[in-house]
């Protein structure tokens, strides 16, 4: 990476990457650049221009890397082989972006070349155990690039892991198709199914069927080998969008215009945990205090200010009455009159 390349390997090593002699060749790499920039500076007399070699050093080192940017022979943050190719413009469309990744420190920290048990270099060095995802039965590192795949299929492929994404059927299908050689089918449906009972991934028309749910609860004799399947929780709440119930999501603190879309948190699920395979979905009531239906009809009706066409609300008269009834006060609502969709007849 770039950044490596002036400031060396300092502030990973010991603890990201444990290789001592990997990181003491990228730190003699590095302060060798820093005296090749030097040299420059000096040999063109703008030491006493800046007044600060080493500053104007790593000035010039950072205006080397964006002129190698803009004329598209490195990327800044990426390793080598993520350099540019006209062949990949449309890489992240097609799930195979490998420069992109949301989900890459995930990624790293599962990885056999993950070790955090000590940040003593002369430490014997031991692999990290593969894990695996308990309900889908997928290696966890395999659970994240699917993941990916599902983001980098849509809108929005960038989106963080907690992030809230839409997608649809023939989306997710594609998704799916392209993993099969590395991910079972019904295990990545089960993976899937995960995220959209969580709330991470929404859908209009990629929910599974009733007999898929049924087959991939747990304690289903169809479940693949290596599967715990969903929880009773999860697959009650995928019937229960399939009925036309909608999720509810806590909206978080207002936030100003400091916050940028990255940082924002009015896309963050919040997963709700579950004590055992066996526990229900739990409801969400919400009270509108001394509201009737009537009012709350009305108002959503009034507030999509548009009508079905020969609707009762076209009729201004029997819209006023209706108010009325309601509680409400029908010059209040006057402004309506004036647009098409409430033409007096």
């Amino acid at each position: 990476m770039v950044g490596f390349g002036w400031e060396g390997a300092r502030s990973v090593q010991g603890w990201l990457v444990t290789d001592k002699a990997l990181t003491d060749q990228i730190n003699r790499d590095a302060e060798a650049m820093q005296r090749k920039c030097r040299r420059v500076i000096e040999g063109h007399g703008l030491k006493d221009e800046f007044g600060d070699g080493r500053g104007a050093a790593a000035e010039l080192y950072w205006a080397a890397v964006a002129v190698l940017s803009e004329a598209g022979e490195v990327e800044v943050g990426v390793m080598r082989r993520g350099a540019k190719n006209s062949s990949q413009d449309r890489a992240n469309d097609w799930g195979q972006d490998t420069t992109r990744d949301s989900f890459w420190l995930l990624k790293l920290k599962e990885g056999p070349l993950y070790d955090s048990s000590t940040t003593d270099d002369n430490a014997e060095w031991t692999p990290s155990r593969a894990r695996v995802d308990a309900q889908s039965g997928i290696l966890a590192v395999d659970l994240y690039e699917l993941r990916r795949r599902f983001r980098s299929v849509g809108a929005d492929p960038l989106a963080q892991p907690d992030a809230q994404i839409h997608r649809t059927n023939a989306q997710l299908a594609q998704v799916l198709r392209a993993s099969r050689n590395d991910i079972p089918h019904r295990k990545g449906l089960i993976a899937l199914s995960v995220e959209i009972a969580a709330g991470r991934i929404t859908t209009d028309d990629g929910l599974p069927s009733a007999a898929e749910v049924r087959h991939m609860t747990h304690g289903s004799k169809r479940l693949p080998w290596g599967s715990f399947g969903l929880t009773v929780a999860q697959a009650e709440v995928i019937e229960g969008l399939r009925s036309g119930h909608r999720m509810w999501l806590d909206w978080p603190a207002l936030e100003d215009r400091s916050v940028v879309p990255l940082h924002s948190k009015y896309r963050h699920v919040p997963i709700l945990a579950t004590r055992n395979w066996r526990q229900p979905m739990q409801w969400k009531t919400v009270k509108f205090g001394s509201n009737t239906d009537a009012k709350l009809a009305v108002a959503a009706i009034l507030n999509r200010i548009e009508q079905p066409f020969g609707s009762i609300h076209m009729k201004i008269d029997s819209l006023h009455r209706k108010l009325a009834a309601s509680g409400l006060v029908a010059s209040e609502w006057d402004i309506f009159c004036s647009c098409l969709c409430m033409k007096a007849s």
